[in-house]
């Protein structure tokens, strides 16, 4: 099961994210992104020097990130077209949690 698979599975947890939750999530994974590229062309560019095999976007799991991304903006959007505020679902399910104790 990949990173995007098991995310997916939760997608209800980042239904509840806070808008400055989700702000910095997306920055995070923006961050990660730019570093595994850049690793991604120095890696490629050392194989070439040494006549090896060049490694892959799965190699250095751009393809995760893209999907993390993905999925949160979908999340993001669907709760805009249905008029979920997260800071309102994540005040929400704290309370349900806490009647339920």
């Amino acid at each position: 099961m990949n990173i995007e698979q098991l995310a997916s599975r939760d997608a209800g947890m980042l239904s509840s994210l806070s808008t400055n939750t989700r702000t910095l999530l997306n920055e995070a994974l923006d961050s990660l992104l730019r570093e595994r590229i850049s690793a991604l062309r120095i890696a490629s560019a050392a194989a070439i020097a040494r006549m090896q095999p060049v490694p892959t976007v799965v190699d250095y799991g751009i393809a995760d990130v893209l999907g993390l991304q993905r999925l949160l903006d979908e999340t993001t959007h669907r709760n805009d077209q249905l008029g979920i505020s997260p800071d309102r679902v994540a005040v929400r399910r704290v309370a349900e949690r806490a009647s339920s104790d």
